[in-house]
């Protein structure tokens, strides 16, 4: 045991303090620092051995052993003494190996850490709890890289309902951190008054500070009769100001049928944007009407649109013709189809995806007679749960594809009733139909007919 213990690992005295080490460690001090982690190491193994070796005696009395002659009460102070030199190595190894750590660490370029914590950090709902705001108080030198670059907060997300966005908003605000996606969860309830919310001083600095580095801001919003502020205030809280670098903005309203002519005319100030979602039209049949300034966009994505409640014209008719050299995909649900049919011709020379989709026993298809789509290259059409008559089916193939004289690869129906085989006597197409149809057209590589949940289904035109 005294031969071993004068093999211990010691400290070199050309070493500079471990704090030193800790914050800038030479190449030289390095190699140094190395070499006295391997003989720790090293000596760790030895350590491991005589402590077999002394504990064969006691464990194993019935084998011989060139110990057996030792008394216990030795070879225990002995086990003891090997007990308390690997302690005193743990810690030594403790100590120093974070300096090699810290020293690979440091080779590794900042943009190279940053480009690994936005591939193991996902999306993250919440920032008080997860994401990059977790990295950040794991150690000094992860907050100082996820604090270096704004990729590593995409996004964060405000509700009016909670407190959980405070911690996080101050973090930001310190930090002087601009996330890229806000997103804003309201409820207007009496536990919840918008109002409130929006006077926040923690929000309107967040907003303030912040609004003019957003790239995407989505405002979902869910409104009780009986307790609400005007949406006006909402409104122009939130989209009034310029947002010179905003590319995505959605609009979604929920739980109401409100008309919206009473909030007044809010001039957008958003040069970049390029798509625009409007949700459920019940609550926004006009609120196209009250958001002015858009510029041309290149995606436009209208879910429950339908004729407005007073009888005056929908979206359609009003805002869609001024985009038309510029939209170059369009999705319509339609809550309200039918009114859709008839109308303004609309020509839009640069589509080449539209997805339309609706809830009606005659068919949406006979909704496409307004469009003219010369440069369209993708068509998917929903039903919800309605069969499509024949004639309708046959008109898309018949008149309105050789009109448009576009060239049209894939083509999907959603939520659709195709009978399998034969046709009864409400004429309802079959599948066997659909597809004599679709190989009429020469550029038309992709036919599908999917469930509303979306399950993969194979390609009729090269399916067997």
């Amino acid at each position: 045991m005294t031969t071993l213990i004068k093999q211990r690992p010691v400290i070199p005295s050309t070493l500079p303090p471990l704090e030193s080490l800790m914050r800038d460690a030479s190449p030289e001090h390095e190699t140094i620092v190395r070499g006295l982690v391997h003989a720790c190491e090293a000596y760790m193994d030895k350590l491991a051995e005589e402590l077999r070796r002394l504990h064969s005696p006691i464990l194993t009395p019935d084998q011989p052993s060139n110990l057996s002659s030792v008394p216990i009460p030795i070879l225990r102070n002995g086990i003891k003494d090997i007990g308390r030199e690997i302690k005193r190595t743990e810690r030594l190894l403790l100590s120093y190996k974070p300096v090699l750590a810290n020293n690979a660490r440091r080779r590794i370029p900042i943009e190279l850490w940053v480009m690994i914590f936005i591939y193991i950090t996902p999306e993250m709902p919440r920032w008080n709890t997860d994401g990059p705001f977790l990295l950040s108080r794991v150690c000094s030198s992860w907050r100082s890289i996820a604090h270096s670059d704004r990729r590593l907060w995409p996004k964060v997300i405000l509700s009016n309902d909670s407190n959980t966005w405070r911690g996080a908003l101050a973090h930001l605000s310190v930090r002087g951190i601009s996330p890229l996606v806000v997103v804003f969860d309201l409820i207007n309830s009496p536990s919840a008054p918008l109002d409130k919310f929006f006077a926040d001083e923690q929000i309107h600095n967040f907003i303030a500070s912040t609004q003019a580095c957003w790239t995407q801001l989505e405002v979902n919003t869910t409104r009780y009769t009986s307790y609400h502020m005007t949406w006006k205030e909402t409104i122009h809280s939130l989209l009034s100001a310029s947002m010179p670098l905003l590319e995505t903005l959605v609009v979604n309203f929920y739980g109401s049928s409100t008309n919206f002519r009473n909030i007044g005319c809010v001039q957008v100030q958003v040069p970049a944007l390029k798509t625009l979602v409007l949700e459920h039209a019940h609550a926004i049949t006009n609120l196209h009407e009250q958001l002015t300034g858009f510029p041309p966009i290149q995606s436009l994505i209208l879910r429950g649109m339908g004729i407005s409640c007073d009888g005056n014209p929908t979206i359609l008719e009003t805002w869609l013709p001024s985009q038309h050299s510029s939209l170059t995909t369009l999705v319509l649900r339609a809550a309200e189809s039918v009114a859709w049919v008839d109308g303004t011709p609309l020509w839009l020379p640069r589509l080449t995806t539209f997805h339309l989709g609706g809830s009606h026993d005659r068919g949406i298809i006979r909704i496409l007679r307004r469009f003219h789509l010369p440069s369209l290259r993708h068509l998917q059409l929903a039903n919800w749960g309605h069969a499509e008559p024949l004639y309708s089916l046959a008109s898309l193939f018949t008149e309105y594809l050789p009109q448009w004289k576009c060239p049209l690869e894939s083509l999907t129906f959603v939520a659709y009733y195709f009978e399998i085989r034969g046709v009864y006597t409400q004429q309802i197409a079959t599948m066997d139909e659909l597809e004599k149809f679709a190989r009429s057209v020469p550029t038309l590589k992709d036919l599908r007919v999917q469930e509303y949940q979306g399950m993969s289904v194979p390609n009729l035109l090269t399916s067997a």
